[in-house]
């Protein structure tokens, strides 16, 4: 086996104008994949971060009857036993109050959602990454509001000035506040900055007389506990609504395993049309060097050793084509490491839960398997043209060579 080690790399040496040919096709379309696959992994994260992010978390605990009629009449009591998420796959758990809302400046009026917050414990929310221009909401009991940026322009409204909000309240009675504009944030998406205004949890219960939250959202260690954690939660709180993100938002669920499917099937066109190249290319290797193997025979090589060194050529350029062209694929990605900027297609990309730029996202997981199959495969696609030497006969070989 040594000797026929050395033979397969002196072949693929001496052949090295049509073998370099086939390793450039192959960097090519493993450095392609490998970056295409990362995108691809990276709108799949955008779908899943947008939707924990906007005020779900990988499970949400709501008031019976809420998700049917958003608004402050259904609540959870402030003096629920929360014992149940003292667990250790559960990173932490945030609190809110929020109402469909009216809100109104000197000039415009527009719907909105008032959102009472906590803000130390926003750190898994869009809330941590926003940049505010004034002053954020520093404490449960800030009574002030902070508005985004479009919708600030929509009211034609900024900082200092006063807005009022009207809102239906626990009862069904019109509840009308003023609120002074303290803070203007800018977020990652325009939808947010449309959809929220936000002000202190502690505040927005003693106006609308709502002594609760309407929902909790709970942050888990790993996406993988969510079946399992929603269940416990369900059991120990049935008094209570409990689902996940996935029950919240179908259709980013559906886009979120759809990218995932797309995945493996970008992995499995990418391989089939590897094979019928490879087989193609070692068919017209193997039919120029019939008088080669045939003379190999005639001084005693056996035939398994004659199928192993062809076997053995197309598994080192499949190696050395793997190595290289992950190894183009990983220093692309790292060169698009921000990602792709999609500013231009905003209010598209935004329409489909993700955000303005594209953020390549590595999965080991996919490419072991990727470079697993490519080899396997390689073998394959080799053994059936090496087969074809043995069958003829060592004379033929010797006449038709």
């Amino acid at each position: 086996m040594r000797l026929v080690f050395q033979l397969a790399l002196r072949n693929i040496w001496r052949q090295r104008r049509r073998n370099g040919l086939v390793l450039f096709a192959i960097v090519v379309s493993v450095g392609g994949v490998f970056v295409m696959n990362s995108l691809a992994r990276g709108m799949e994260q955008d779908f899943l971060r947008f939707s924990i992010e906007n005020f779900r978390g990988h499970i949400k605990i709501l008031a019976p009857n809420q998700l049917d009629e958003p608004g402050l009449r259904y609540s959870i009591p402030q003096t629920t036993n929360w014992a149940a998420l003292d667990r250790p796959d559960i990173e932490t758990w945030t609190p809110r109050l929020r109402s469909p809302a009216v809100i109104m400046s000197e000039r415009e009026t527009r719907g909105v959602e008032i959102v009472g917050i906590d803000p130390t414990r926003e750190s898994h929310s869009f809330i941590h990454d926003l940049v505010v221009e004034g002053e954020g909401i520093l404490d449960p009991n800030d009574q002030h509001l902070l508005i985004g940026r479009d919708l600030a322009e929509e009211l034609k409204t900024g900082l200092g000035r006063r807005l009022v909000v009207l809102m239906n309240g626990p009862d069904d009675t019109a509840i009308e506040t003023g609120f002074r504009i303290l803070g203007i944030f800018d977020s990652e998406t325009t939808r947010y900055e449309e959809a929220y205004v936000l002000t202190g949890l502690s505040s927005l219960q003693t106006i609308s007389g709502v002594d609760g939250f309407t929902g909790v959202s709970v942050y888990l260690k790993d996406l993988a506990y969510v079946d399992e954690v929603q269940s416990s939660l369900a059991s120990q709180l049935p008094d209570l609504d409990v689902a996940t993100w996935a029950q919240l938002d179908p259709f980013t669920s559906e886009m979120h395993r759809f990218i995932g499917f797309t995945v493996y099937i970008l992995i499995v066109v990418f391989l089939g049309t590897l094979v019928f190249g490879l087989i193609n290319a070692l068919v017209t290797a193997v039919l120029v060097r019939i008088k080669e193997f045939g003379m190999l025979r005639v001084v005693g090589m056996k035939s398994r050793l004659v199928v192993s060194q062809v076997v053995i050529e197309c598994v080192i350029i499949m190696l050395l084509a793997l190595m290289i062209g992950l190894g183009v694929g990983l220093l692309f990605v790292w060169w698009i490491g921000d990602g792709i900027d999609l500013t231009a297609f905003a209010a598209g990309v935004e329409a489909f839960g993700m955000g303005a730029r594209m953020v390549p996202h590595l999965v080991v997981d996919d490419f072991v398997i990727l470079g697993v199959a490519s080899v396997i495969l390689g073998l394959i696609a080799s053994y059936f043209p090496a087969r074809r030497v043995i069958k003829a006969s060592i004379l033929q070989s010797l006449r038709d060579g």
